[in-house]
């Protein structure tokens, strides 16, 4: 299975080790915080922090464009560099 978490980068280190933010619906100032390595994260650029975070509140709703690709591009999300 592969699951996904919507998260939110708050520094990376120098060795390539991002931490990320993981909030709890629907009280987002509740969440985890994860140290992950850069491949194992999918940046999507395209979306505003608000409005992902407005999927977290509420409680999923709307998550759909979190994963949708840019009318203006061709391109697939983007997956580590």
């Amino acid at each position: 299975m592969n699951t996904k978490m919507t998260g939110f980068v708050t520094s990376e280190s120098s060795a390539g080790i991002y931490t990320v933010f993981v909030p709890t619906a629907p009280n987002p100032t509740n969440g985890f915080v994860f140290h992950v390595e850069r491949d194992k994260l999918i940046f999507v650029e395209h979306i505003k922090p608000e409005d992902a975070l407005r999927t977290v509140i509420g409680l999923g709703t709307g998550s759909n464009v979190l994963f949708e690709v840019p009318k203006e591009s061709d391109e697939p999300l983007v997956i580590g560099d």
